[in-house]
Order: C-alpha cells, then structure tokens, then sequence
C-alpha cells in the first residue's frame, strides 16, 4: 500500500497558511528558527512530496533522504540547498531578532 504523502494535519496547515496571513507570519517566524533538518521536512511535506519522490528527484536513496531530515546530521549545505531548490524554497541565514514574512 502506498502512503499518502500529505496527512489531513499537514492539509488543515496549508489551508491555514493560505487563508491567515498572521499565522503564517508566525508559523515561518518559528519555523525559521528550527534546525535545518527539521526545516527540510516540514517543507518536502508542507509541498506534498514524499520522501521517495523526493529522492528520485535528486538522485539519491530515500534513505539519504530520511538521513538529511534526521535531527543531528551533518551534512554538506549544498545536499541541503539542492532539496530546496527542488522544493521550490532556498536556505537562508536569519539574524537574531529578524521577522521573517512570508511572500
């Protein structure tokens, strides 16, 4: 059986991120401030993409995929800026105390 790739909580988050500009302010606020393996995972699956998609895509194994999103790997950035890039996103450095709008 094949996993659906969105979960009925990732589907309410989207449709509230389209429908409240104050709570998507926010939820990017706090997502900005995440490790960027959780960042990844959050994105792949806020786009509806599973990890094997994801990982056909970029040429890799899903669990190459799954190792980027793990909490507490090290990875090279340009892994990182290349699953972005597929995820129609892109990394960025924050400084402390910045507010992060969403387009």
């Amino acid at each position: 059986m094949k996993k659906n790739a969105t979960s009925p909580f990732d589907r309410d988050v989207e449709k509230r991120l389209k429908e409240d500009p104050e709570y998507a302010e926010s939820y990017f606020e706090e997502l900005a401030k995440a490790p960027l393996p959780l960042q990844l995972a959050i994105l792949r699956r806020l786009r509806g993409v599973t990890q094997e998609k994801m990982a056909t895509k970029l040429h890799v194994k899903q669990a190459y995929i799954s190792k980027l999103e793990k909490l507490g790997s090290d990875h090279l950035i340009s892994n990182y800026e290349k699953a972005a890039r597929m995820l129609h996103g892109h990394l960025a450095i924050i400084p402390d105390g910045a507010r992060v709008v969403p387009a």
